[in-house]
């Protein structure tokens, strides 16, 4: 079977502390069909400048396409961008400037979506560093593997799949419309569509370095300023065209409304607890989208953690 083509996106943004390693973890990939996009969504530091540098001296085997946008996209257009317009991968891995691709990454994901052909995604594990790539834990590694479907996903509350992680099949992002340039994730919302288009696979063999410190976009401070509103008219955007064009059925859809009336529910009422303790308790007992046992578990965790 002869290797598709992969593309490897790098999306910076005033990375410049990172960014060196993010670029040699994609240009070091042992994968020989490999094109790598390098965008830039017009940094105010040394970020482009240092992109640059290292593109000029490699004389690898890899096509590497280097872009800057003109002006700051934001998130969401800038992800657009490289995936409707730059990507002609089959497959694509998005990747952030501030994370380390082990050299296996690309090709160990073709590895594995060789033998699973409808698969949609595949996300591995990661192990965290520090600023200064200092190892944060010692979790062992597995190469245990794990399919999961659209009935997995709505028949659970908390459902996570690494975003840093991921290689996707682009062709399950571009038959939906861009994503709404005022969503504030792609994380979830893409994951979303993968399901409704396929299976994806969980392995939890590590394949990257994920950089944990204060200004990443996954920081709890920049995660608490996203709006769950937004992420929820995105879901509901993506349910309403899938119905549309035939990609599931009414049934599917009231399931996947309610499932994610219910998590907007679930979230709203966790906000609360920021206010006020005793109201959140009353919300908590009140609310309908909440098990007995999940309502004594939370209010537990609660009251002895003040």
């Amino acid at each position: 079977m002869s290797k598709p083509l992969i593309t490897f996106a790098i999306l910076t943004y005033n990375q410049e502390e990172y960014v060196k390693e993010a670029v040699q973890g994609a240009l070091n990939q042992d994968y020989d069909n490999l094109e790598i996009i390098i965008s830039d969504d017009s940094s105010t530091d040394d970020t482009f400048r240092i992109i640059s540098d290292q593109i000029k001296k490699y004389n690898g085997p890899h096509e590497v396409i280097i872009n800057r946008n003109d002006k700051n996209l934001g998130l969401t257009p800038h992800i657009n961008k490289v995936i409707y317009d730059l990507a002609k991968g089959k497959y694509l891995i998005l990747a952030a400037g501030d994370d380390i691709a082990f050299n296996s990454r690309a090709g160990r994901s073709w590895e594995i979506l060789k033998s699973n052909p409808n698969t949609t995604l595949l996300a591995f594990e990661a192990e965290n560093i520090g600023t200064k790539n200092e190892k944060l834990e010692t979790l062992p590694t597995s190469t245990n593997i794990k399919t999961i479907e659209l009935k997995d996903y709505i028949s659970s509350t908390e459902f996570h799949l690494h975003g840093a992680t991921r290689i996707i099949k682009r062709s399950s992002i571009t038959q939906f419309p861009p994503l709404n340039d005022d969503c504030p994730t792609e994380d979830s919302t893409l994951l979303l569509r993968c399901l409704l288009l396929g299976s994806c696979i969980h392995s939890q063999e590590k394949i990257i370095s994920y950089r944990i410190h204060p200004e990443s976009l996954s920081s709890p401070k920049n995660i608490k300023q996203l709006s769950i509103y937004k992420i929820h008219a995105q879901y509901q955007t993506d349910i309403q065209y899938a119905y549309e064009v035939k990609l599931i059925d009414y049934t599917t859809k009231r399931k996947l409304e309610n499932y994610f009336n219910r998590k907007l529910q679930r979230h709203l009422i966790f906000s609360n607890i920021r206010e006020n303790k005793i109201k959140f308790s009353f919300k908590l007992l009140l609310c309908t989208y909440f098990s007995v046992r999940e309502k004594l578990s939370i209010l537990k965790k609660t009251f002895l953690t003040s």
